[in-house]
């Protein structure tokens, strides 16, 4: 009952032999030996891909899909910026910098006081999905005044984009960690597709990135992270200390969970970046567009 992979190379491609071959249920005929070969190595890694999938329990936590619901129908609009899409990914397990949201340069100041500098001030414009495209992020300030100065200019820099912000966020910054990018999006074809790589400022220029159909287990967001071609950065380098790669790994398949769940709602996502020291993972940003963005 095994199964037998035939290479007929004869020149004579009929004939009684090549119709017996083809006739038993078990034997499976090539006419090359690299078309047998490639079929073969595609076999094994999809046996491979089963056994990573086979008998794997979500990660996320009981009760995510509900409280993620809840989240996004309370957050109206098709774009979900940080400040909104924070307790979606919280349902999932997901871990993410707190922040305070201000409305003036005083309470900018008074805030960052209280969280303790250095900080970070980023601009709160609920239907802008990319900060820095109009300088609304500003990092390592280190006293009120910086503070309070920075978001003046903010507000001035929004104005001339035409942004109309509903104030500022004021963050703590995070410790210094490796910046990895996770993400995804509904294909019309792939259907949710999960993204995991290298990321921070340097997510565009590196373009180190794996993209896995979603949802994966812990297992296979293993295999993503050790696919990209500068996987070592996980390993600890210069002043970085080593990411528990197992934690990653749940973070991942956390976030692809939540991209299956809700494929017919959500068109793309973005976590950018997500800090990593040891075990500790930490969303610093987050994106979610939904399908009428």
């Amino acid at each position: 009952r095994k199964l037998i992979m035939t290479v007929w190379m004869s020149s004579w491609l009929e004939g009684p032999g090549l119709t017996e071959l083809l006739e038993k249920p078990n034997t499976a005929v090539f006419h090359s030996l690299d078309r047998c070969f490639e079929t073969y190595a595609a076999w094994r890694r999809w046996l491979k891909r089963e056994a990573l999938t086979s008998g794997a329990a979500p990660v996320a936590p009981s009760g995510a899909k509900a409280a993620a619901a809840e989240a996004l129908a309370a957050a109206p609009g098709a774009v979900l910026a940080e400040r909104a899409a924070k307790p979606v990914f919280a349902a999932y397990g997901v871990d993410a910098i707190g922040e305070a949201a201000v409305t003036s340069a005083a309470e900018a100041k008074s805030a960052a006081e209280a969280a303790g500098f250095p900080v970070v001030l980023k601009l709160d414009a609920p239907d802008l999905a990319h900060k820095t495209e109009v300088g609304g992020v500003v990092l390592g300030l280190s006293d009120g005044d910086a503070v309070a100065e920075a978001y003046e200019k903010m507000m001035e820099k929004a104005a001339a984009a035409g942004v109309t912000p509903r104030g500022a966020l004021v963050q703590r910054m995070a410790a210094k960690g490796a910046e990895i990018v996770i993400g995804g999006r509904v294909d019309p074809v792939f259907g949710p597709l999960v993204v995991a790589g290298i990321g921070g400022t340097m997510v565009e220029v590196l373009k180190d990135t794996i993209v896995a159909p979603a949802p994966v287990t812990e297992a296979q967001a293993l295999r993503m992270l050790e696919r990209l071609r500068f996987g070592e950065m996980l390993d600890g380098v210069r002043d970085l200390p080593a990411v528990d790669r197992a934690a990653l790994a749940r973070t991942i398949a956390a976030v692809s969970e939540f991209l299956d769940d809700f494929q017919d709602e959500v068109a793309e996502i973005d976590l950018n970046p997500v800090i990593c020291r040891g075990g500790e993972i930490t969303a610093v940003d987050a994106l979610i567009l939904r399908r009428e963005a």
